[in-house]
């Protein structure tokens, strides 16, 4: 007659039974931790990277001539168009060998997490507009708490860069802000991360990809909205089975950024910022009309397939944030966020 148990330990006392699901159980938790320390790794590489080809490339800067402390007109003493030149290679750098480096890890092909396929226009179009709507609300709820947290003395900023003064550096402004990023995070987050992560249910995946890409932004400011912008492409990326809309849905938010940034050097805060305003209110009703017609179409549009683990969301969630790399993650990103945040406050 067939049980629900297995193998009887030698070291169990009293003949105790041990049944299936408990083994299984175990070896899910090991497998879950064993993937978070890969994609731990996989982040650490990232970090490591990044600060390693940040300074060989301002050293070459400062061999160069490109580099003056005193300057105004520079960021952090580089030159504009050559520190975003650097910014732009870094970033492509550091995404892309982390990228492959955790699927390799993880032995995914790189074209089973990765899929550029053509999606159906008309729902995709729609539910990147509600996205974006939730962004607009997302901006809104943080400069409330920005305002409120101002008034205790707290300032909650991340330090400001300038644009540059040339239409070349507007140029590379926006290659390496509005164009890079959204290619190579999304390979990295919606791709590589949350692509191996799948395997343990959706909802996880969306989640601890979205905590990790929140996280490494590396300051206070960005997190919030970051987070929730991950939870939107994350779904976007699941429900229409390709990774381009998310990388368009990053786009279009980084691309707002850096116009408005480039608007109010240019003619000041009051006209960007109405203008900013206006665009707000308009994708709010847009977005509103656009999941409407979603809801219509498709009345399974917020349904996540259940998972077939044996863990809950919670105990998933614990056993990846209690592996060994994933805690050296947030601990450099911790305190990454808290040096900007004091940096910012002085």
């Amino acid at each position: 007659m067939n049980n629900n148990y297995g193998y009887v330990p030698f070291n169990v006392p009293n003949n105790q039974i041990v049944s299936n699901d408990v083994i299984n159980k175990q070896a899910e938790i090991k497998d879950i931790k064993r993937l978070g320390n890969k994609i731990g790794g996989s982040l650490i590489l990232y970090t490591v990277l990044s600060n390693v080809l940040s300074i060989g490339l301002l050293l070459f800067v400062i061999v160069s001539g490109a580099y003056d402390q005193a300057n105004p007109n520079y960021i952090s003493g580089i030159n504009p168009t050559a520190y975003y030149l650097l910014s732009g290679c870094i970033s492509i750098a550091t995404a892309v060998i982390s990228g492959i480096f955790l699927c390799k890890l993880s032995k995914n092909n790189i074209d089973h997490v990765i899929k550029l396929k053509i999606v159906n226009f008309k729902k995709t179009l729609a539910l990147m507009l509600v996205c974006m709507s939730f962004i607009f609300i997302s901006n809104i709820a943080l400069s409330l708490l920005n305002l409120n947290l101002s008034l205790f003395g707290f300032k909650n900023t991340i330090p400001e860069s300038n644009s540059g003064s040339s239409i070349v550096d507007y140029g590379l402004y926006f290659l390496s802000v509005a164009i890079i990023p959204p290619l190579v995070e999304e390979f990295l987050f919606r791709g590589a991360i949350m692509g191996s992560l799948r395997k343990y249910g959706d909802g996880f995946a969306i989640l601890i990809s979205s905590l990790l890409f929140g996280l490494a932004h590396g300051n206070f400011v960005q997190t919030p909205v970051t987070f929730l912008a991950g939870l939107l492409m994350g779904a976007l990326t699941i429900y229409t089975g390709s990774l381009i809309p998310s990388i368009i849905l990053h786009f279009l938010n980084n691309s707002l950024s850096v116009v408005t940034d480039i608007a109010v050097q240019t003619f000041g805060e009051q006209i960007p910022s109405v203008m900013y305003t206006g665009l707000m209110v308009v994708s709010l009703v847009v977005g509103l009309l656009a999941m409407a017609y979603l809801a219509k179409k498709d009345k399974h549009i917020l349904t996540v397939l259940p998972s077939s683990t044996i863990a809950t969301l919670k105990q998933k969630t614990l056993y990846v944030f209690t592996s060994v790399t994933i805690i050296i993650v947030v601990i450099i990103n911790l305190i990454t966020a808290i040096t900007v945040a004091v940096g910012s406050a002085l």
